[in-house]
């Protein structure tokens, strides 16, 4: 059993207010949370009206299909018009006795090894 990982910065041009960023954020997290099967948070930015990081989490089988189930993801909230990804970093390793550990690091970009 493997885990996937990601964080995703993303900027929201056209939001006014919190309330408006909150509207968007919310309609994105519910698509994606139903449509990939996954755990999604808004983890950094809250107070920022035009920014926002997202972290997405999933339990897969394999390390390909986690691969793969991050790039869909990222490719889906870049088909939002609503919003830009500014940066992406991931993760995808195995669960070692069905644990993740704690002070397990996650880091940015390439393969997520």
């Amino acid at each position: 059993m493997f885990y996937a990982v990601g964080r995703l910065e993303i900027l929201i041009p056209q939001s006014q207010s919190l309330k408006e960023k909150r509207s968007i954020l919310n309609r994105l997290k519910d698509r994606l949370s139903h449509r990939f099967h996954c755990s999604i948070a808004e983890v950094d930015h809250q107070d920022l009206w035009q920014r926002a990081a997202l972290g997405v989490a999933l339990v897969v089988s394999g390390p390909e299909e986690g691969g793969n189930a991050l790039a869909a993801i990222r490719r889906e909230i870049e088909q939002d018009m609503r919003v830009v990804v500014v940066d992406v970093h991931r993760r995808i390793d195995r669960l070692e006795g069905g644990t993740l550990g704690i002070g397990d690091e996650w880091s940015g970009g390439g393969d997520g090894r």
